[in-house]
């Protein structure tokens, strides 16, 4: 049976960042049980307006009537961010740690990796330590993490190498093993550049079933575009070897090991190498050194208004 949703008068508005900027976030429940996530901009007693957020840059206007709204919860206060001081780092890490909870809430996800990079760049020892592993963990995407990973290791060599290991697929529908380990075979013949004679190995759908688990670290589509080329860059190596640790992993029932001699180790080494010092601007979207929340903008200390 299809559940309807209640009525919402929708204005096709885009609102860009550049025009509406703030870094307030609420989560706004409807009584169907479904959830918004965005920026109030104002309320009566017959409506809501509404900005749900659709992308990292664009928010659509919606007009809800107040009876069909069940609360309003604000996951990002903004007087907590403008009372943040450098000089006290563990509270950004403080505050991260609560909008890392809000795993439902994009918004509050991506103010949680700015707080917890402005906190690594503001400590030292365990506690710079406890922000870089928060931050890998708060990682968006498989390239973000290894982006994130291998700035971790770079800024704190005592950090474990393990932190450089893609993670593990999620448990899912039981598969057959045999799938899994033709699966494996699929993948190391794209790696040797014989994808064309395995393709059809990837529209099964156990296959799809089994790829959809490892989406994190490569997409249908990347294996297929893989499988079309018969040379491949590093990159394509190390996402191919990636994917095939990861269902080896599933076949074993085990976490992966990457060995000193992988072609995932060989690459993370080239670009750690190449990478010679800590690029802090670069890691995120975000400068760590605007760490000082004014007047709805993030600047450096020295900028502050007076």
């Amino acid at each position: 049976m299809t559940t309807r949703r209640p009525f919402l008068f929708v204005v096709l508005l885009f609102v860009t960042v550049g025009s509406y900027w703030s870094a307030s976030a609420d989560v706004l429940r409807q009584k169907d049980g479904s959830l918004l996530f965005g920026r109030l901009t104002s309320q009566s007693d017959l409506e809501i307006i509404f900005q749900e957020r659709v992308d990292a840059n664009n928010y659509i206007e919606r007009r809800i009537p107040r009876d069909q709204v069940v609360a309003i919860v604000p996951t990002v206060d903004e007087q907590r961010l403008a009372a943040l001081d450098p000089a006290k780092p563990l509270e950004y890490r403080a505050l991260a740690e609560e909008l890392a909870g809000w795993r439902v809430d994009p918004e509050a996800q991506i103010l949680a990796i700015r707080l917890y990079l402005i906190a690594a760049r503001l400590t030292s020892g365990s506690d710079r330590r406890h922000a870089l592993l928060a931050l890998v963990e708060l990682s968006r995407s498989p390239d973000e993490r290894q982006r994130f990973s291998e700035f971790a290791f770079l800024v704190d060599e005592s950090l474990p190498r393990s932190i450089l290991i893609p993670k593990p697929l999620l448990n899912g529908p039981p598969v057959l093993l045999a799938e899994i380990e033709e699966l494996i075979r699929a993948v190391q013949a794209v790696r040797r550049g014989d994808g064309s004679s395995v393709e059809e190995i990837f529209q099964r759908p156990s296959s799809r079933i089994i790829l959809d688990r490892a989406s994190e670290i490569c997409t249908l589509e990347q294996l297929q575009q893989a499988a079309a080329a018969r040379l491949h860059s590093l990159d394509e190596l190390n996402l191919l070897i990636k994917l095939e640790i990861a269902l080896q992993s599933l076949f074993n029932g085990q976490p992966p090991v990457v060995g000193d001699q992988s072609w995932c180790r060989q690459s993370q080494d080239k670009r750690i190498a190449e990478w010679e010092l800590p690029n802090w601007s670069n890691v995120t979207e975000f400068d760590p050194a605007d760490c000082v929340y004014r007047n709805g903008r993030w600047q450096a200390p020295l900028r502050e208004l007076k």
